[in-house]
């Protein structure tokens, strides 16, 4: 039978202080091994059947080596969603796996000398219903290990067929990732069709970089009820905080400590909400915002002081359901496990962000710590973002306002 839950009012603390946060760190380094083409290739690529790849020079851009790729009769793929039909990267590729929840940008340039589309793939086009596909081109995109969705892929524009031209594209990666990625080379459209395609390309400058950390506070038009019921929550995209990313203190396992928050934002607060298991719950316990040079802060045993906040812990609260993000990873070790919801609301007048959002001004930056005191007095705080990199300094996350639908004024 599982404990009744327990309602407390809990504390926001604000704390005016000499609080500054870090910004964007070092440049981020380049994950794709031999990106430029400089050295020879060392089995980072793999050319399907039809496909001839080649380093050459290619001095009307920079004087330096590319990568040629020539193809002829490359037919689309029958199987859905499978990609690489002109090219395709191998487990080499990439200098170090790429981490889960992270945001990366992948840039190449690239120039496509000749495109020739099939006779019969042109008049099946032609029949289309307007808008069915875009126009026959050549992608570039990219997957990972595990990943089901939110594959994306860039295209070149063959109005200015001969020109070198840089495509650029940002995605998250899932929870689940394996570390893995594989980019891929088509002729577009990919698959389930009759395109047919012969031609020349030319690839140069790939790159895959760790993007700056940002959070969405997506619009809300009614002022919210702090009371610790997150029924009226748009619970998705949440910022995810498990036990590896301690700031301060020992390591521990989930279940001592982690969590998902979420972030709103209306005409007169900014609103996080969090769901936090903990096996240990204590009076110390609690969640952390830091916005720009403001830190506010809720525990358990606070007194009601200063903005308005609401803490209810709830038995059992490490289930599929509530902590899907997590569970699904780390299943076994917070399962069932016990924990506390936190809501909370800044009054937009007295914060730093009191400021009309907007895509022109500049963003405030933010961090979420979750604070944990174990009953013997052990204390650790979980941070987001969080860096594992030796000797860097931590970051903190730019916010970026969203609208009802969760869009990010300004485009993602």
């Amino acid at each position: 039978m599982h404990k009744k839950e327990e309602s407390l009012i809990g504390v926001l603390t604000v704390v005016v202080a000499s609080v500054v946060l870090p910004g964007i760190g070092r440049a981020e380094v380049n994950l794709i091994r031999n990106g430029g083409f400089d050295a020879r290739a060392a089995g980072e690529w793999a050319a399907p059947r039809n496909v001839v790849v080649q380093r050459v020079e290619e001095g009307d851009r920079t004087g330096g080596a590319v990568l040629k790729v020539s193809w002829s009769d490359v037919t689309a793929f029958r199987d859905w969603a499978k990609t690489g039909g002109l090219l395709r990267s191998t487990d080499r590729i990439l200098e170090q796996p790429l981490r889960r929840d992270t945001r990366y940008r992948l840039s190449c340039r690239i120039k496509v000398e000749r495109f020739d589309v099939a006779a019969e793939a042109r008049a099946w086009y032609a029949g289309l219903p307007e808008g069915q596909f875009d126009p026959p081109t050549v992608t570039v995109g990219c997957q990972g290990g595990y990943w089901n969705s939110g594959m994306p892929w860039m295209a070149y524009d063959m109005s200015k067929l001969g020109t070198w031209q840089e495509l650029q594209c940002e995605f998250v990666t899932p929870f689940n990732t394996a570390g893995g990625l594989v980019l891929t080379l088509d002729a577009y459209p990919r698959y389930q069709t009759p395109m047919r395609s012969s031609g020349v390309l030319y690839l140069d400058d790939v790159r895959l970089q760790v993007c700056a950390p940002r959070v969405g506070f997506t619009r809300s038009r009614k002022v919210k009820r702090i009371d610790g019921e997150l029924s009226d929550w748009w619970q998705t995209n949440p910022v995810v905080i498990t036990s590896d990313q301690v700031s301060r203190g020992a390591e521990a396992p989930n279940r001592d400590a982690c969590g998902l928050l979420y972030t709103m934002w209306d005409d007169s607060h900014l609103y996080v909400a969090a769901k936090v298991i903990d096996d240990q719950i204590s009076s110390e316990d609690g969640v952390a915002v830091l916005l720009d040079d403001h830190r506010y802060s809720v525990t358990l045993g606070a007194k009601s002081v200063g903005c308005q906040a609401a803490v209810r812990r709830v038995a059992a609260l490490g289930s599929t359901t509530n902590m899907y993000r997590i569970v699904s990873q780390y299943g076994e070790d917070i399962r069932g496990r016990d924990g506390y919801v936190v809501e909370l609301a800044i009054p937009r007048p007295a914060s730093p962000v009191g400021r009309e959002p907007n895509a022109e001004s500049p963003p405030p930056r933010v961090v979420f710590e979750i604070l944990d005191v174990d009953r013997g007095g052990e204390s650790r705080r979980l941070r987001y973002p969080y860096t594992r990199a030796a000797g860097e300094q931590q970051q903190s996350a730019e916010v970026r306002w969203g609208s009802e639908e969760g869009e990010l004024l300004g485009g993602e």
